[in-house]
């Protein structure tokens, strides 16, 4: 399951990334767009998260974030689905 899920990421990585970056953004803004320097100092620190360049650094951004499964678990399915969730909210 992981490799399939390395495999789809580097497949599609450049829209996951973008997608995810705006949803986070957009989650942010959301919770914090009262106050603007806890908005900018949040901000800073995810697109500091974003400067990733592979699929897994890609995937471990993404799992910190969302739901902190174990990469080395066989049952990663509910990390890859909500992957492939951010690719198709993009579409």
């Amino acid at each position: 399951m992981k490799n399939e899920m390395i495999k789809f990421v580097s497949e599609n990585f450049d829209v996951i990334k973008s997608q995810f970056l705006k949803d986070e953004l957009e989650i942010l803004d959301d919770n914090f767009s009262d106050d603007i320097v806890e908005f900018n100092m949040l901000s800073e620190f995810l697109f500091k998260q974003m400067e990733v360049s592979t699929a897994e650094e890609l995937i471990d951004v993404i799992n910190e974030r969302s739901i902190g499964v174990d990469l080395d678990d066989v049952e990663v399915e509910e990390l890859f689905d909500m992957i492939k969730s951010i690719k198709e909210v993009a579409n």
